[in-house]
């Protein structure tokens, strides 16, 4: 009986080792994937690139529908707030 009993513990710590492992495999993959990415660029590297907020301090519009959904509103006004954060510079909602 006790037999059985160890070899159940047994199987369950094997499962909860694995599972562990494996946690900790994909914890780690996801954070250096992240930080090998370059996030912000000094120049742009195509003709599609543009500057949030410019070497002069100037930063661009972001347009919007005044119709568009509350939440889109206050998203923009999220993202507002984290430009300015980061860089000091609010940018100026657009209505379009």
């Amino acid at each position: 009986m006790e037999s059985s009993h160890y070899k159940s513990h047994l199987v369950c710590f094997r499962i909860f080792l694995l599972l562990t492992i494996n946690l900790v495999h994909f914890v780690n993959a996801q954070q250096t994937g992240a930080l090998t990415m370059d996030v912000i660029s000094e120049k742009p590297t195509s003709n599609n690139d543009f500057p949030i907020v410019s070497l002069q301090q100037k930063s661009t519009n972001i347009f919007h529908d005044p119709n568009d959904y509350e939440g889109v509103i206050r998203a923009i006004g999220d993202f507002q707030a984290d430009i300015e954060r980061v860089t000091g510079i609010k940018p100026a909602p657009r209505q379009c």
